[in-house]
């Protein structure tokens, strides 16, 4: 009996190695399948892919403390963290007076403009005032000589008549009014000088408001908008079919909704050529970036030669690495012609067009010499097309001495005008990182790695058990 049971377990054993020998066999198949869809494009679905934002400050940062943690020692740790805090200290101090400062200086300027104020407002209205105390004194002579010569004998000089006291009355209303105006007017220059100054001396604190207390919808008091500033890179790995624009798209589609008027947009381009109608297409959506207001520049580490360069030239700044491929501006068309092993074996090729010129150049048919003069047109027009299109971004270049065709090195296409700057993306990211607050690289992925091992795994044990199932057992699930 025990001898039946082991070799019952043994048997059990030896197919739970085979079985998983065989699932891990059907995943490596199934992963290097999946690898190649997704390399000829049959799976790049941008709407199912995930956006990955990178702060490259936090990377830098996490990699300089771990080299500092890795090569210094407790102590020196300790040292240079207490040097570290007594800059920090001195630094806010100086911070502190230097508001102090400016704080000063903006009450004395209050102060000065206010007394120039009421200096120009006490000289305006003296003239008023002593003209109304003229017109006081003779409007009471005048009444009293009138009372001397009448004959009613009790007529009091010392009592003021009727017409007197209105005047009296509306002179003391004159001089209320006035000194209302007066006192509004000082008012009023106060405040007005306290707020441009306060308009000038703290831009800073303006900033910050409007940035900690976001746009909100007042009747609900939900976040209508927001916006992030920095310097946002994307990566344009470019092939001859120019499949990426579809994630191009999607990534300049929400940088013209999420950046603020004169951020920067990084596209780290590699990209030999390809078609006319795909990197067109890649080159409008970079001018979406351009008629958004931001700043956009482009590097170029290894190759940007036709197609590439058509999107290249849009950008606002253009650095290379010394030794980069830059230009090839020019058109180019091939293909082969198998008319004449067709002819060798007895084989007829048809082809039935209706238009003079629907089909000029064709692969299994007999090309005539028409037909390659049309095509050589529609090639020149393509041409002149890309010409115009590098002379409208690029006035400065002789573009007839640079569509030739031909391509350069950066070093040299720097003096042709076709690069701005000799420099790798590396370094031109570093300099970026002190100049804005916060650095972004924005990428699209189709999903996780492990996700997909994992669903991939399930999926294909399902159907291994199935299999098993319905073989032995004759059930289907």
């Amino acid at each position: 009996m025990l001898d039946y049971l082991f070799q019952f377990l043994l048997f059990l054993a030896k197919v739970f190695v085979i079985l998983g020998g065989f699932i891990v066999l059907l995943a490596f198949i199934a992963k290097f399948k999946h690898k190649a869809e997704i390399e000829q494009g049959n799976l790049e679905d941008p709407e199912k892919a995930t956006l990955v934002i990178t702060d490259y400050a936090e990377l830098l940062e996490r990699d300089r403390l771990k080299v500092f943690n890795e090569v210094t020692t407790e102590e020196q740790r300790k040292v240079i963290n207490k040097a570290m805090k007594v800059a920090a200290k001195k630094e806010k101090k100086l911070r502190v007076a230097q508001a102090k400062k400016q704080k000063t200086a903006a009450l004395r300027q209050i102060n000065e403009h206010f007394e120039a104020s009421a200096k120009e407002i006490a000289v305006a209205t003296a003239p008023v005032e002593s003209a109304t105390s003229d017109s006081k004194v003779t409007l009471v002579t005048t009444s009293v000589a009138q009372d001397a010569t009448q004959t009613q004998p009790t007529t009091n000089l010392n009592q003021p008549t009727n017409s007197e006291t209105i005047q009296d009355v509306e002179h003391e209303k004159e001089v209320t009014t006035h000194e209302e105006s007066q006192n509004q007017t000082q008012t009023q220059s106060r405040d007005d000088v306290a707020r441009d100054l306060d308009k000038t001396q703290a831009p800073e604190i303006t900033q910050d408001k409007s940035a900690e207390e976001p746009n909100k919808d007042q009747a609900t008091g939900v976040q209508t908008s927001f916006s992030v500033h920095g310097l946002f890179i994307i990566d344009f790995d470019g092939s001859v079919s120019g499949k990426e624009v579809a994630f191009l798209r999607r990534a300049v589609t929400l940088l013209v909704q999420v950046a603020e008027a004169n951020d920067e947009v990084l596209l780290r381009l590699k990209s030999p050529g390809g078609v006319v109608n795909g990197y067109g297409l890649c080159a409008a959506e970079l001018e979406r970036l351009r008629k958004a207001g931001l700043n956009l520049t482009i590097s170029v580490d290894e190759v940007a030669a036709s197609g590439g360069y058509m999107m290249a030239c849009v950008a606002s700044k253009i650095i290379a690495a010394p030794f980069a491929y830059i230009g090839s501006i020019g058109v180019v068309a091939e293909f082969p012609n198998f008319n004449r092993v067709l002819k060798k074996y007895d084989v007829d090729y048809e082809q039935v067009t209706a238009g003079e010129f629907k089909r000029t150049m064709t692969t299994f048919g007999e090309n005539t010499e028409e037909a390659r003069a049309k095509f050589k047109e529609e090639l020149k027009c393509v041409h002149h097309s890309f010409m115009a299109h590098v002379s409208k971004y690029r006035p400065t270049i002789d573009i007839d001495k640079v569509a030739t065709g031909e391509h350069w090195l950066a070093v040299d296409a720097l003096k042709l005008g076709l690069v701005d700057e000799i420099m790798t993306s590396d370094e031109y990211i570093l300099n970026c990182i002190k100049k804005y607050d916060r650095v972004f690289k924005l990428e699209y992925r189709l999903g996780n790695k492990k996700n997909r091992w994992s669903t991939l795994v399930s999926s294909k044990l399902k159907a291994v058990a199935s299999a098993l199932v319905e073989r032995f057992i004759g059930v289907k699930f």
